[in-house]
């Protein structure tokens, strides 16, 4: 544009090579910026992306350690995620009644006859199969949080016993 080519003719160390120079005190706000507004670019591209338009001694080493220490990045990039678990040698059956479970949670259901009570409807449930005996043990859940998973599973062991394996999906609930 004119007026970038004005700014370069009369600042020639603000303008290089049609990238802009960012002065110190802007760049952890313009580093910031980039970083969230293009989705929490990692060390590889966000340099690159910042480069296409800016520029400053350093820039690069300020680009990877600034999305090293982002906590966004770190929770919730792919890097930091579980990974699935192998098939390891978990015995397909136990010849003692409730030695080995497996859980797992269903829902949502829709019931017509409670949809019109809340203070009874009933959406998920804790369904418990016993290795042994393929015995059913299916409890209501009127949320499908950790507390009230744990306080029905708690409540089937105290009735039953307490198991020795569970066997489940890896859901965040069993864990």
């Amino acid at each position: 544009t004119q007026t970038g080519e004005v700014l370069a003719k009369k600042h020639p160390l603000i303008v290089d090579h049609h990238q802009l120079y960012v002065p110190s005190s802007c760049r952890p706000t313009l580093v910031d910026k980039l970083h969230t507004i293009f989705g929490h670019m990692g060390t590889t591209k966000l340099p690159g992306l910042i480069s296409r338009d800016f520029y400053w001694p350093g820039l690069s080493g300020d680009a990877r350690r600034y999305a090293k220490k982002c906590i966004v990045c770190a929770r919730f990039k792919n890097s930091c995620l579980l990974r699935a678990g192998g098939l390891g040698t978990v015995p397909s059956k136990s010849p003692i009644p409730m030695e080995m479970i497996g859980v797992d949670l269903i829902g949502p259901m829709t019931s017509p006859s409670l949809a019109d009570d809340p203070d009874h409807k009933i959406e998920y449930a804790l369904v418990i199969v016993d290795s042994a005996s393929k015995f059913v043990i299916c409890r209501p859940l009127q949320s499908h949080d950790t507390d009230s998973t744990l306080e029905v599973l708690l409540d089937v062991f105290f009735e039953y016993g307490f198991p020795l394996l569970i066997i489940s999906d890896r859901d965040g609930r069993f864990m």
